[in-house]
This record gives C-alpha cells, structure tokens and sequence, in this order.
C-alpha cells in the first residue's frame, strides 16, 4: 500500500514541477514528465519478480490453463506498452501518433487472441452431434 503513496506522490510532483516549468523551459518539463514516468515504470516492474513467481506455481499446478494464463498476462503487457508508449507521443504533441499507435496495440492483441478462440470453437463444434 506504501507503494501506491510513494507512486502517486512522485506522479504528482512531477505534474506540478512540469505545469510549473512548462511555460519557461518546455524542453525540461517534459523531461521531467519522461523521468518520472520511468521511474514509476521501474518501481512496478520491481514487483514484477514476484508475479512471475506466482505465476511459474500456478503453471505448473494447472498445465493447459496456463497457456491462457499466460495469453492474458502477454495481452495485458502489451496493452500497458502501447497505452505507455501512446501517451509519450501525445505528450510530445503528437497524438496522432499515439491513436495509431493504440489501433496496431489492438490488432497485435487481436492475432494473439485469435488462434485461442478458434482452438475453442472447434473444441466446442466437436462436442456437437
């Protein structure tokens, strides 16, 4: 819970320090913007460790669910990658860049999805007289 605090503190006074700069030097106040988001992505991904941990245990408990286990944990990375790396752009001024950025998210997303639910239908269809 600390953790939370300690990120939402940092994000905070990172905003304040860039609003603060924005109009003198805007070069620096997305820098800062830049720096902090790092270093918030550098605090969530210490706790990554332990998710993969728990992760490894519960593949090796359930074996076939873990296949989509692991689909759902590739999807959720690739979405907080595209969103992260989208945002960036927008701050950068080019939001553009950044939904199109979100729509190739999407599509990646989609044609890791895909082969899965297909698997499932079939096994669906075969169970059909």
């Amino acid at each position: 819970m600390a953790e939370v605090f300690r990120i939402c503190g940092l994000a905070a006074m990172a905003a304040v320090m860039a609003l603060l700069l924005k109009r003198t030097i805007p070069e620096a106040a997305a820098g800062i913007s830049v720096s902090a988001g790092i270093i918030i992505l550098l605090i969530a991904f210490s706790h990554a460790a332990e998710i993969f941990g728990d992760l490894r245990i519960f593949a090796e408990k359930f074996g076939d669910l873990s296949a989509v286990f692991t689909l759902m944990l590739k999807l959720t990375g690739i979405a907080c990658l595209v969103e992260f790396a989208a945002d960036t752009a927008a701050d950068f001024g080019e939001s553009a860049l950044g939904e199109k950025l979100r729509f190739a998210g999407k599509i990646l997303m989609l044609s890791l999805v895909m082969p899965v639910v297909l698997r499932y239908i079939e096994n669906i269809l075969s169970l059909l007289p």
